[in-house]
């Protein structure tokens, strides 16, 4: 059984989103059956997600908490979601699957220059050259992390 750890974050739609699309590709894809993937939701707060094949785990509120659960509950076939880079980073470490849910997978050849931008990015704002925002999630990100989730979903059933 391989297992899809989604982090969720404080944003409700991007989870949804995911959520959907994960429901929809785990209950129609002929190729992909409940008894090869399991969806584990985990945050610090419940998103509602009564539907099979997922799972809702919460954890304390403690910083890191869900990250560190799942660090310690991924294995090497799994594949988890997240925006978060540097958490991306040490999931590499130990040979995880990592993609976020704008269609991007990390990878050893990529997540060093990425966590670089990131904190080059972080800099700027700390010394106020540069303001964060929440660019939002259209259907075009959607679309990018669909065909990508898609892809290594498939992959990985090979």
């Amino acid at each position: 059984v391989y297992g899809i750890f989604s982090l969720l974050d404080a944003d409700p739609t991007t989870s949804g989103f995911v959520m959907w699309h994960l429901y929809q590709r785990l209950q129609w894809n002929a190729d992909i059956t409940y008894e090869e993937y399991y969806a584990y939701f985990v945050a610090n707060k419940n998103i509602p997600c009564d539907e099979k094949p997922f799972e809702m785990i919460i954890c304390s509120e403690e910083k890191d908490a869900a990250d560190n659960y799942i660090f310690e509950n991924a294995q090497k076939y799994d594949l988890v979601i997240t925006k978060d880079i540097v958490f991306a980073d040490r999931l590499i470490q130990k040979e995880i699957k990592v993609i976020n849910d704008r269609g991007t997978v990390f990878t050893k050849e990529n997540i060093k220059e990425l966590l670089s931008e990131r904190n080059f990015d972080f800099e700027l704002a700390q010394i106020g050259l540069v303001k964060h925002y929440n660019e939002g999630y259209d259907k075009k990100k959607f679309s990018a992390f669909a065909n990508c989730f898609d892809k290594i979903i498939h992959t990985s059933a090979d």
